[in-house]
């Protein structure tokens, strides 16, 4: 894929036609069309060939219904008939997308995805912590313990 600079939802459903099953004369018309920014590029990458490898092992059909961002987590639906074995295999291919995609961001690559800040957000102060750590760029000093006496 030659990246973000082109509209690589176009490139992404080209290079894996068969999963998407767009039509022949507008690809970024189709059913399943990823909803979510370019950082998650790679990662969508990823689940395409590992759902192709579950799918041609198996010569079932399947088809994305929907690729979507929802609560700075990814998540995938789809469509088809596939064997017990293969479908098992599909969602652990995209179990392990949404695991992926909690800890990348999905518009810089930069952050994880819930630690997102964007300028027009009015809780754009309110940073999401991960457990057990401290939102980045967002450190206090402690004020000295004689302060307390």
């Amino acid at each position: 894929m030659s990246g973000v600079a082109g509209n690589w939802r176009a490139e992404l459903i080209e290079r894996h036609r068969d999963l998407f099953q767009p039509p022949a004369d507008f690809p970024g018309a189709v059913q399943g069309s990823p909803e979510c920014d370019a950082g998650w590029l790679d990662l969508l990458d990823r689940l395409c060939v590992r759902i192709r490898a579950a799918v041609q092992a198996d010569g079932g059909t399947f088809k994305f219904s929907q690729i979507k961002e929802k609560y700075g987590t990814l998540r995938a639906y789809w469509d088809g008939k596939l064997s017990p074995h293969a479908a098992a295999r599909v969602e652990e291919a995209i179990a392990l997308a949404e695991a992926r995609s909690a800890v990348t961001c999905d518009l810089r690559r930069a952050r994880p995805a819930a630690w997102r800040r964007l300028a027009d957000d009015p809780l754009r102060d309110a940073f999401r912590r991960p457990p057990g750590g401290r939102a980045p760029g967002r450190h206090r000093e402690r004020a000295p313990r004689e302060a307390f006496s």
